[in-house]
């Protein structure tokens, strides 16, 4: 069973991978600390560091479209609720209102919006290994060019 399967039957699961979540963006600080490390080093890890934090990135774009999909479901069904049992005719206005005002839905929206937060701070890291990824390229490209006019 896949991630996606395993959340969407457990919500209380989304809420423990979110926290791992944030253990791991808090972990991402110390790679972009380059004080005092190993130019080869960071060159070497960097491809990994790349690697797992956009795997985690599109690993939660998936799960964020799980969960709007949820949201939208809910949504439906308390459209179809509202127009079927109430007496008097609602407005779409209305019965948006009245959805927005839902427990269920509400919760849900808030996990969305926890997703999509942490979604953004993913994108983010990425973006940061992008331009750390440049700037590990023009620091070798520096010093092969040092070596190169050096005179014995």
């Amino acid at each position: 069973m896949g991630i996606l399967q395993k959340l969407n039957n457990n919500p209380g699961l989304l809420i423990e991978y979110l926290e791992k979540c944030e253990d791991e963006i808090n972990a991402a600080k110390e790679i972009f600390d380059l004080d005092d490390k190993v130019l080869e080093k960071l060159c070497k890890d960097h491809p990994k560091n790349v690697a797992k934090y956009k795997r985690k990135l599109y690993e939660i774009k998936c799960i964020e479209d799980l969960f709007n999909n949820n949201l939208e479901a809910v949504y439906s069904e308390k459209w179809k609720e509202l127009n079927s049992n109430m007496k008097k005719i609602l407005t779409q206005k209305d019965i948006h209102v009245y959805i927005q005002s839902d427990a269920d839905y509400r919760e849900l929206r808030e996990l969305v919006l926890e997703i999509t937060f942490i979604k953004k701070i993913y994108e983010s890291i990425c973006e940061a290994f992008d331009a750390l990824g440049y700037s590990l390229n023009n620091i070798v490209k520096i010093r092969i060019a040092s070596l190169e006019d050096m005179v014995i």
